[in-house]
């Protein structure tokens, strides 16, 4: 009797995972195909998206605080548009260090930020944890650094010692 429990306890256990992996290949059967969700293409999409400066008022202006037109997003954007600004002790005391703090944690940020003010805020992280030295020169903006590199064929990859098995 025992051994007929266990195998009804395996059976229960083999048809709920059964159940389980036929959920997930429905919830991706039903997603669109049109509609990149993961790789380059969405990454380009975001990027374009994030980059761009909309003259259309977004849900987040129209909630209130932090959108577009909001006094704090306005004050945190005049704050970082100074010259090293990520740099400045006061400035990151003020507020930027607790929207890192956020971040570092994993938190979500509540609203969008444009992608050159997240920039900054993580360089100054960077900065006061070491990860970026103060005397590095700051890049300067160019859109096509932004690019994604196209991946070395196989025999680049044989000849530059990175052929990975």
């Amino acid at each position: 009797m025992p051994t007929e429990v266990a195998k009804s306890g395996e059976t229960d256990a083999n048809e709920s995972q059964k159940a389980v992996s036929t959920s997930k290949l429905t919830s991706r059967d039903d997603a669109s195909v049109d509609e990149a969700t993961t790789g380059v293409a969405y990454w380009e999409k975001r990027r374009a998206e994030w980059l761009q400066e909309s003259s259309k008022p977004r849900s987040e202006a129209a909630n209130g605080d932090n959108g577009p037109g909001s006094r704090a997003r306005a004050r945190l954007e005049a704050l970082l548009a100074a010259p090293l600004a990520e740099e400045d002790d006061m400035i990151w005391n003020d507020s930027v260090s607790g929207i890192w703090k956020g971040l570092s944690r994993g938190d979500r940020l509540k609203k969008n930020l444009p992608l050159p003010v997240l920039i900054k805020i993580l360089r100054g992280a960077w900065l006061r944890d070491g990860t970026w030295p103060r005397n590095l020169p700051i890049p300067a903006d160019d859109p096509n650094d932004m690019a994604i590199p196209e991946p070395p064929s196989r025999g680049q990859q044989w000849l530059n010692g990175t052929n990975a098995r």
